[in-house]
């Protein structure tokens, strides 16, 4: 078991577990697509039927009222006549709206020729009413209790209660496809999960088997259905009032969010791959209305234990639907949370490129050579587009454009800020490939610096990483004890088990932190959170690989106390871009905040509304941050470029790309010409006194506010011209180095 579920987990007996959980932290992309992957799209078929199972009460009742109030003709399974009659009457008596019809047929899911019979009949029912099958929704489930250590635990239960669950959702799916596929439009199929399929609860081993199953076979079919444009939704229950459910915790209130979620499954051009429903993990009551990110890393944390920070980050702020650059809209600018250098001043762009056309100038490159414009987390594309323009100015003509970058919404504000013409959209609506109108250059998106095209010799590529190393994950440690130990996320565990000697009604399951630690970062105003850092009780795979300590972690020459932040997923993408200058001509300006020299020590921190705010406050409302650490990015680049080049017989053709940096922002700018530039712009006849206000303002803030605390380090590839074997030579802004 990859994710022990015990509160007792013993991290002791866990090192294996804990190693291939230090390996998904770095491939997290990958491993993510579990939880992150979006069902393929399909189209919504109109005049369409919808087919849910258990219809006679509770979820399945009231998901086909509200599908046929919207317009559905609605195929109901129910397991007696009296049922059905009983069905009929009901939506005669409560129907909202015209247009809709329900359709009771009997059919028990838990039997095979029913199951059969079942598609006949409805068959015949959608040639009789000229209508086609839009969407498969197998509600029908039954509990099961039983302990292990008890008489009602055994096999036999678990075959009941897997009967219907599990095998009941296989048979009417594999009867019910073909009709999905009729009409050579696809469909949906949705499966109705439970909180049990994330959580556990003593006793409930049967009930709890058969929703995990459920859990990995969506995930499963979503992958083999997406061929025919099926799309495979999940959605998870929580304590909603039904037969299933009767605890006091159990709220009826919450019928209609389940049946929203049904109905966005069916018919949403883009339904989800999860829909949580009435909170999917047991929280106060307060929690109830948290944001959806805080639940996603909640869960995870209470159930599979705590998170190591670089899962947090990701989930935080790249989650698809909730994760703080999902947004796309109000970050970036004054009336966003932070504003950087391009939207400062429109001089540090055009400063920039100035760099980039004197290593243009100054190297070695083929004559029929194109130049590509790369620019890692672009933001609202202000810097791309003050570069663009002052490459043209200087008569360098770019050719191609590409931009990383996950979000939509970034995207497309990108698109917007640069005149692009979208060609080309991915199934989530994202845009991947444009023109720009103006002058017809290539624009292209990519998710990360893997999906870049190939660097090829004749295409020249200057990178620019304006403020996108300090948004990669980051581990932290801290010495407690003379042993090093992991900053983690968990659950806050304050209150959950009640008063000493009080009975709870409700056990609290999960897995409980062992040793928390307050958050720095957090205030009086800080909203309370359910969330809490806390220390790995030993040393964790982390600690012994990037650390390089001995198996037990041990600190030796430090105090406790100390703390460090180590950025490995920065350092394997400095990596492989340094790389792209051993085989074609180029150069990489990393522009970001962090110490010139030195290991960062305790820097990650949320930022909301230009202030340092909590990381736990706001799961998803804020951004997170940490400092750079320039001094591992640069001898991370040079041992690249060290290994690459030590066999003469396999090394590259080009020189050794060489590293300069990292040198304070203001003594870049200054080098440039950042002076005389601003100078130019208020001396403009054009330029109004606040314009011409605005713009030493924004020097001033460049040179001065932000000069030291932000470095820049460059990779400079391709030979210089006039002189063999050297890359790049001298360059400019920085200094005698």
């Amino acid at each position: 078991m990859l994710f022990p579920l015990s509160a007792s987990w013993s991290w002791q007996r866990s090192s294996i577990s804990l190693a291939i959980l230090a390996l998904l932290v770095f491939h997290y992309p990958q491993w993510l697509d579990r939880l992150l992957i979006s069902p393929f799209p399909s189209p919504v078929p109109q005049d369409s039927a919808v087919l849910i199972t258990g219809t006679s009460s509770g979820l399945g009742r009231n998901a086909a009222f509200s599908l046929a109030d919207n317009g559905y003709t609605v195929i109901g399974t129910v397991r007696t006549a009296e049922d059905a009659d009983r069905l009929k009457g009901e939506w005669r008596k409560e129907r909202a709206l015209p247009g809709g019809e329900i359709i009771p047929i009997i059919m028990d899911v838990a039997e095979d020729q029913s199951v059969l019979a079942g598609a006949r009949a409805v068959a015949a029912i959608l040639e009789e009413r000229n209508l086609s099958l839009a969407a498969v929704v197998n509600n029908a489930g039954v509990g099961g209790q039983g302990s292990v250590l008890s008489r009602d635990g055994t096999a036999s239960s678990y075959s009941r209660t897997f009967n219907v669950n599990v095998f009941g959702v296989v048979r009417v799916t594999q009867a019910f496809l073909p009709l999905l596929n009729l009409s050579g439009g696809g469909g949906r199929l949705v499966n109705v999960g439970s909180v049990a399929g994330v959580m556990c609860q003593e006793g409930g081993a049967p009930y709890t088997a058969t929703k995990h199953a459920l859990e990995g076979m969506s995930d499963a079919w979503r992958r083999e259905l997406s061929k025919d444009k099926v799309s495979v939704s999940l959605i998870q229950p929580g304590f909603i009032a039904s037969k299933m459910c009767d605890a006091p915790i159990c709220d009826e209130k919450a019928l209609p969010e389940f049946s929203n979620a049904v109905l966005h499954a069916v018919r949403d051009p883009y339904p989800k791959t999860r829909y949580a429903v009435a909170g999917v993990v047991v929280m106060p009551a307060w929690l109830a209305v948290w944001l959806d990110a805080v639940k996603h890393v909640y869960s995870l944390a209470l159930h599979r234990g705590p998170l190591p920070l670089p899962l947090f980050q990701s989930l935080a702020l790249h989650h698809p639907e909730h994760g703080y650059y999902s947004k796309g809209e109000g970050v970036i600018g004054a009336e966003g949370d932070f504003v950087t250098s391009p939207e400062i001043s429109q001089a540090f762009g055009e400063l920039l490129t100035c760099w980039f056309v004197h290593h243009y100038n100054t190297t070695s490159h083929p004559s029929n050579s194109t130049i590509r414009v790369v620019e890692l987390g672009p933001g609202k594309g202000t810097l791309m587009s003050d570069m663009l323009r002052t490459f043209a100015s200087l008569g360098v003509p770019v050719s191609a454009v590409s931009l990383v970058e996950v979000s939509k919404g970034m995207r497309s504000l990108q698109a917007e800020k640069l005149g692009v013409s979208v060609l080309e959209e991915d199934g989530e609506g994202r845009a991947v490939k444009g023109v720009i109108r103006e002058n017809n250059v290539e624009v292209k998106w990519h998710d990360t610096i893997h999906d870049l095209p190939k660097a090829e010799e004749e295409v020249v590529e200057y990178i620019v990483a304006q403020e996108f190393f300090d948004a990669l994950p980051v581990h932290q440690f801290r010495v407690e004890g003379g042993v090093w130990r992991e900053v983690m996320v968990g659950v806050n565990w304050e209150g959950r088990e009640g008063e000493e000697g009080e009975k709870n009604s409700q056990k609290f399951v999960g897995v409980k932190p062992s040793n928390p630690i307050p958050d720095s970062t957090s205030s009086t105003s800080t909203p309370p959170s359910p969330l809490t850092f806390c220390l790995s009780p030993t040393a964790t795979p982390a600690v012994k690989t990037l650390l390089k300590t001995d198996h037990h972690g041990t600190a030796t020459g430090v105090d406790d106390g100390a703390v460090v932040e180590i950025g490995a997923e920065g350092y394997g993408v400095m990596e492989s871009l340094t790389t792209r200058f051993t085989n074609a001509t180029g150069a990489m300006l990393v522009v970001d905040y962090g110490p010139k020299e030195g290991v960062p020590g305790d820097t990650i921190r949320g930022f909301k509304e230009h202030k340092v705010e909590s990381l736990l406050g706001r799961v998803g409302e804020v951004d997170v941050t940490a400092d750079v650490d320039f001094t591992g990015l640069r001898k991370s680049g040079e041992r690249r470029i060290e290994l690459l080049y030590k066999n003469e017989e396999t090394k590259p053709k080009l020189p050794k790309p060489r590293i300069h940096g990292p040198v304070g922002q203001g003594k870049f700018l200054m080098e440039l010409g950042l002076g005389a530039r601003v100078q130019s712009i208020i001396e403009s006849p054009t330029t109004s006194k606040s314009q011409a206000n605005l713009a030493f303002q924004g020097m001033e803030k460049l040179v001065v506010d932000m000069g030291e605390r932000f470095q820049i380090l460059a990779v400079a590839g391709g030979g210089m011209k006039g002189v063999r074997g050297v890359a790049g030579g001298k360059m400019i802004g920085f200094g005698e180095e």
